[in-house]
């Protein structure tokens, strides 16, 4: 990924965290939920680059290796 696509990825994140507070801390549960999706979908997306990443650099070393 970009630098840019991280800093991107991390505000938005950061963004969608704030969000979710703010719609817990004013019982509005309605957005808490919506936020909180978007949330979860952006950690999984974030959970999934991070096992791919592992994966290449693992073949990428046993490449180095031999």
């Amino acid at each position: 990924m970009l630098n840019r696509q991280v800093i991107f990825l991390t505000l938005i994140t950061i963004l969608e965290t704030y969000c979710f507070n703010q719609a817990i801390f004013e019982k509005q549960y309605f957005f808490a939920a919506f936020f909180g999706y978007l949330l979860l979908r952006r950690l999984y997306t974030s959970f999934v680059i991070t096992r791919i990443i592992k994966a290449a650099n693992k073949a990428a070393d046993k490449l180095t290796k031999k």
